[in-house]
């Protein structure tokens, strides 16, 4: 949606533009994980693979792992890793680019 600002603008109509653009950007990140959530799964069934690309996009998926640590032993987490007691988290999921001088709409 393009603004049209030709006319003055009141801060009430200012006011609905935002609540208007914010609804949309919510529905939008909603659209965008239920899709992400969707490839997922095409890619766990063995359907699609680690990496799509489209004209205008390109996913791949990525694995990441941290570690998390106990407040008691934060000063000692090379100990901790080698003892076992930290736990490791991983995270996976999505990546997307948007590919040069492409457009997404």
């Amino acid at each position: 949606m393009t603004i049209d600002n030709s006319q003055p603008l009141t801060a009430d109509d200012l006011l609905d533009l935002l609540a208007k653009a914010i609804n949309r950007e919510a529905e939008a990140k909603e659209d965008i994980a239920t899709i992400r959530d969707m490839l997922a799964v095409l890619r766990k069934e063995g359907v699609i693979g680690d990496e799509l690309s489209s004209p205008e996009l390109t996913l791949k998926w990525q694995t990441r792992s941290t570690w998390q640590y106990s407040a008691a032993i934060k000063s000692a987490q090379a100990m901790e890793q080698m003892e076992g007691i930290a736990t490791q988290k991983t995270t996976e999921g999505w990546v997307t680019r948007k590919n040069k001088n492409e457009s997404l709409f």
